[in-house]
C-alpha cells in the first residue's frame, strides 16, 4: 500500500521513486524500503535496520535530521 501512495505522490510532484528517501520506524515500512534507493530506519529492531541503507537510534526524526 505504501508504495502505491509513494508512486502517486511522485507522479503529482514530478519526481521519480529512485530520487526519494524513505524514513521508517516499523516493519510495515519494509515494502517502501525495498522500493527506494535510500532508506533510513529510525529507532527500530535489527530486522528493519538490515533493510535500510542507514539506521538511527535516538530521540526521533527531528534529532536525526539535525546537522552533526
Amino acid at each position: 500500500m505504501e508504495v502505491k501512495i509513494k508512486n502517486r505522490l511522485c507522479a503529482e510532484l514530478g519526481v521519480e521513486l529512485d530520487e526519494c528517501v524513505a524514513y521508517g520506524d516499523s516493519m510495515s515500512d519494509a515494502e517502501i524500503f525495498a522500493a527506494v534507493p535510500v532508506a533510513v530506519a529510525i529507532n527500530v529492531v535489527h530486522h528493519l535496520s538490515g533493510l535500510a541503507a542507514h539506521a538511527y537510534t535516538g530521540g526521533g526524526l527531528r534529532e536525526a535530521n539535525e546537522p552533526a
